[in-house]
């Protein structure tokens, strides 16, 4: 199971499928490793299995509450993920997990006060999407209050808890996610270019190419909102240097490649968007057409 969420946060999405697989033959009732599969064949575009598995372990109380906090997360990604968007449901889902996970974050273990922290801090980050991404009053409001209350959590739980830094990586990826669908002029130079400085530095600080990968794939990602960011507010340099940026990260070792539904579809929008930069910075409409 550990060795399927260490996979699968690489992106290596067969491997993990693999691993969880033999975990949950191993210990089928086992809830966490129920989660990661949900979780895991979402990715690979299965929802309904995934929400029927994840609503399963959410709502039977007999599983510890610190599970039903992830499940609850995870339920209400799915629903803001779906074919037909519920943002207030989403919203709904992830409030209970801070509900439920928010009891254990000064629990005497020190496994259960990482989990809780970790689905805290991903939480908050979720009703921030959620908000952003759904028909809401005072969004622009709002949504940097869960995003300021996420990094103050996360760095609670890098300094008290040694949790992983990469997590800072989250923060900048939902926050430049967040800016590039709200209204307004927003700069996307300062949150990228942190981004990209903390990134270097995990990579430098580490020989695991594993490990890397993770951090590459995250700043992929980043970068792609980025260049969403710097292209809707007309700053088309700036956007197509992220872009490309963007795409070297993403296209990666393609040795070690093994994509998820959402990784393809993500590489896809990446993709028009440089194309669609290209026709407007320059009229270089041969180079669009190769990008889409």
């Amino acid at each position: 199971w550990l060795q399927a969420e260490v996979l699968s946060a690489a992106g290596r999405l067969e491997d993990a499928w693999t691993a969880v697989t033999a975990a949950n033959r191993i210990e089928s009732d086992n809830p966490l490793y129920q989660l990661t599969r949900a979780r895991l064949a979402a990715g690979n575009g299965d929802l309904t299995e995934a929400v029927l598995f994840t609503k399963n372990v959410a709502e039977d109380e007999s599983i510890p509450a610190l599970v039903r906090a992830r499940a609850q997360y995870q339920w209400g990604n799915f629903l803001a993920a779906g074919i037909e968007p519920d943002m207030q449901e989403a919203i709904n889902h992830h409030l209970k997990a801070v509900d439920l996970a928010a009891k254990y974050v000064r629990d005497k273990h020190v496994d259960v006060r990482r989990m809780a922290k970790d689905v805290l801090v991903d939480a908050h980050l979720a009703v921030a999407q959620d908000i952003a991404l759904g028909n809401f009053q005072k969004q622009r409001d709002v949504v940097p209050k869960w995003l300021t209350r996420a990094t103050e959590l996360a760095e609670e739980f890098i300094t008290d808890d040694a949790g992983d830094e990469t997590i800072r990586m989250e923060i900048f990826r939902t926050t430049l996610a967040v800016y590039s669908v709200l209204e307004g002029n927003f700069d996307a130079s300062i949150a990228t270019e942190e981004a990209i400085k903390e990134g270097q530095r995990l990579v430098a600080e580490s020989d695991d190419r594993l490990y890397q990968f993770r951090v590459e794939r995250e700043l992929s990602e980043t970068l792609y909102h980025a260049a969403k960011v710097e292209f809707r507010c007309g700053r088309l340099p700036t956007a197509l240097k992220y872009a490309n940026n963007a795409v070297v990260l993403m296209e990666g070792d393609k040795a070690e490649l093994q994509p998820s539904l959402f990784d393809r579809v993500m590489r896809g929008q990446l993709y028009f968007l440089t194309g669609s930069i290209y026709a407007m910075m320059d009229d270089d409409h041969l180079e669009a057409t190769k990008w889409f």
